[in-house]
C-alpha cells in the first residue's frame, strides 16, 4: 500500500440517536445535544432527560422503577405517577426529578405552590373537603407536560397576585404557549374520538389563564367552548367511566367550571347561536349529577354551582334570548318558560327555609353544616332577582328602570347584599375577605343590579362591591368589562331619569329624553365590548 494510502483515517462521526438525550433516543431523533434541554425537546414540550442526570442518578429503592428505565421508557406508568402525585409534598426534590412534566427546578417550586395554595382555590369554601382532593389533576400533569405547562401558568400568575415579590409574567406567558402549542399538537397526532382527560384539563385551565389576564381582547370562550365539546363525547359512557369517587370529583369540577364560564360569560360572545349547539343542558347535565359524596348535602356536592346549578343554563337562555328582543313568538315562550323555572326554583329555596331546623341547642359544627346551605341559597335568590330583572326587560321591552316593579327587586337585592351570610359590610365598612369567597360568583347579578339602580344609595352601594373586587383579588378582564357595564348603565340612567333617594316621596319621573336607560344597555349586545377592546 502506497504511503499516500496510508493516511491516517478519522473515527465515524458519531450517531447522535446514540449519544444525544434519552428522550431522543427512545424517539430515534437526532439530538443537538444542547443542555439542559436540546432544542428538539424544548420545541415539543417533552421532557429532555440525560443519562448523567438526576434522574438516573437518584435511581434507589425508593423511587419508582420508570426513574431507571432510561432509553427504554422514560415516562412513568400511572400506578408510579399516583406514587409521585401522593409523596410531592414530603420529598418534592427528591420524588419528582423523574415526572415528564416537570423539567427543572423552578417548575418543581412552582409545582408545590399549584397544588398547595392554588388548587384548594379553584373550589368553594362550603364544599365537601373531599373536593380538596385533586390528585387526578396532579397525576395527568406529572405525566404531561402540556397539562403541566397549563398549570403552571396559572401558577405563575397567582403567585404574582399573592406575593409582590414574585414578578414573573413572561414565565406564564412561556408556560402558556408552550401549552398552547403542546395541546394543538395532541389534537393533530390524535383522532379525537372520546376526550381524554389530558385534553380536558388542558383546555380548562388553559381558559382560566385567559380568564386572570387582562388582555386588551378578551376571548372567554376560547378554550371552554372546546372542553364543552369533549364532556359530550365521554357523556354517552358517563356511568362506565365515573366508578370511582376520584373520578366523580374530576368530572364534576371539570364540567361545572365549563358550565359556569360558559354561561358567565356568553353575554360577550359574538356567536352566542353556534354557542348554544355546543352547549346542550341535556347532555352536560348528567355530569353536575355525580355524587362524589353521598352522604353529604347537594350544596357540598357542588364545587363551584351550588346546590342548584339549572340556574346557570337559565342565565344562559336569558343571556341568548337579549340578542333576539323584541321576541318572535318561539322566542317569548321560551322566555315565559324561562321565568317559570325561576318562579319554580324560587319557591323551592323557600320550602327548604321552611323545613330547615332552628340552630339552638346545635353545636358550632352543626351550626356551621347549617349555614352553608344558607349561604347557598342567598347566592341563589340573588341570582333569581337578577333573572326577573333581565326577563321582564325581555319580554316587555318597554320597560324601564323607573318601573316600581324593577325598583323592588333592586332594593331587595341590595338588602340581600347587606344580609350577615354575605357579611360583605360590617358597621358600613366593605369587607375584602368576605369579597374574596363570592368575587367572580356574584359579578353578572350585580352587573343587572347595577343596571336597574336608579336611587343614589343603592348605586353608591354597588359601586363600593365593584369597585373593592378588584382588591379582594386579582381583577379579571370579566371583571373589568362588568364594572364597564355598569357605568355606562349609571350615566344612561343618570342622564336620562332623576336621582331620588330610596326614601324619597316624590313621584318616579319618566325618562326625559327618548334615548337609552340602563336596561336599554343591559340587552345591548355585548361582545362588541370585547371587540373594541378593555379600558383601564
Amino acid at each position: 500500500m502506497s504511503r499516500q494510502l496510508q493516511v491516517r483515517r478519522r473515527p465515524p462521526p458519531r450517531l447522535r440517536t446514540k449519544t444525544g438525550c434519552l428522550t431522543c433516543r427512545k424517539r430515534k431523533k437526532k439530538c443537538d445535544e444542547r443542555r439542559p434541554e436540546c432544542q428538539i425537546c424544548s420545541r415539543l414540550s417533552l421532557a429532555c432527560i440525560w443519562d448523567d442526570s438526576p434522574h438516573e442518578e437518584s435511581c434507589n429503592g425508593e423511587q419508582s422503577a420508570a426513574a431507571c428505565r432510561n432509553g427504554d421508557d422514560a415516562r412513568p406508568t400511572a400506578r408510579e405517577l399516583l406514587y409521585l402525585a401522593a409523596t410531592y409534598a414530603a420529598q418534592p426534590a427528591k420524588a419528582l426529578r423523574a415526572t415528564p412534566g416537570l423539567r427543572n427546578e423552578n417548575e418543581q417550586k412552582l409545582f408545590v405552590y399549584m397544588a398547595e395554595e392554588y388548587m384548594p382555590m379553584l373550589v368553594r369554601e362550603y364544599t365537601d373537603p373531599t373536593f380538596a382532593d385533586q390528585s387526578h389533576v396532579l397525576t395527568v400533569a406529572l405525566g404531561d407536560p402540556c397539562v403541566m405547562d397549563s398549570l403552571l401558568a396559572n401558577a405563575c400568575l397567582f403567585l404574582a397576585s399573592a406575593d409582590e415579590s414574585y414578578s414573573n409574567n413572561d414565565a406564564a406567558l412561556k408556560f402558556y404557549a408552550k401549552a398552547v402549542r403542546g395541546l394543538r399538537q395532541n389534537l393533530q397526532d390524535l383522532q379525537v374520538t372520546e376526550a381524554d382527560d389530558a385534553l380536558l384539563i388542558s383546555t380548562t385551565f388553559l381558559g382560566l389563564y385567559e380568564e386572570t389576564i387582562n388582555d386588551t381582547y378578551y376571548r372567554p370562550l376560547l378554550h371552554y367552548a372546546t372542553t364543552a365539546q369533549l364532556l359530550k363525547l365521554q357523556a354517552p359512557g358517563l356511568a362506565q367511566n365515573s366508578n370511582s369517587k376520584t373520578r366523580q370529583i374530576f368530572l364534576r369540577c371539570i364540567a361545572e367550571s365549563t358550565v359556569y364560564h360558559i354561561t358567565t360569560r356568553a353575554i360577550f360572545e359574538p356567536e352566542i347561536d353556534r354557542l348554544s349547539n355546543i352547549f346542550t343542558w341535556s347532555e352536560i347535565e348528567p355530569f353536575l349529577q355525580l355524587r362524589a359524596v353521598a352522604d353529604a348535602s347537594d350544596c357540598a356536592n357542588s364545587p363551584l354551582l351550588g346546590s342548584i346549578p339549572k340556574i346557570y343554563y337559565l342565565v344562559f337562555e336569558t343571556t341568548r334570548l337579549t340578542r333576539r328582543v323584541p321576541l318572535e313568538t318561539q322566542d317569548m315562550n321560551t322566555a315565559q318558560a324561562v321565568l317559570g323555572e325561576v318562579t319554580n326554583i324560587k319557591a323551592q329555596i323557600e320550602q327548604s327555609v321552611t323545613q330547615t331546623p332552628s340552630s339552638d341547642g346545635m353545636s358550632s359544627c352543626e351550626v356551621q353544616e347549617q349555614r352553608e346551605p344558607e349561604k347557598d341559597d342567598h347566592v341563589s335568590n340573588f341570582w333569581i332577582l337578577a333573572l326577573k330583572i333581565a326577563l321582564f326587560k325581555i319580554i316587555d321591552p318597554s320597560t324601564t328602570v323607573s318601573n316600581p316593579m324593577i325598583q323592588g327587586l333592586v332594593k331587595q337585592g341590595c338588602d340581600l347584599l347587606q344580609a350577615p351570610a354575605f357579611a360583605f359590610f360590617v358597621d358600613g365598612e366593605i369587607q375584602l375577605e368576605a369579597l374574596w369567597e363570592f368575587c367572580d360568583m356574584i359579578c353578572w347579578p350585580l352587573m343587572v343590579l347595577g343596571c336597574a339602580a336608579l336611587h343614589r344609595e343603592h348605586i353608591s352601594m354597588l359601586k363600593t362591591i365593584i369597585v373593592n373586587l378588584a382588591d379582594a383579588r386579582y381583577c379579571s378582564a370579566y371583571e373589568l368589562l362588568i364594572r364597564q357595564i355598569m357605568e355606562a348603565a349609571w350615566k344612561a340612567n343618570e342622564r336620562t331619569h332623576s336621582m331620588p333617594s330610596s326614601t324619597s316621596s316624590e313621584p318616579w319621573e319618566m325618562p326625559v329624553y327618548g334615548s337609552q336607560d340602563g336596561l336599554d344597555i343591559l340587552i345591548q349586545d355585548h361582545s362588541i365590548w370585547c371587540r373594541h377592546g378593555i379600558s383601564s
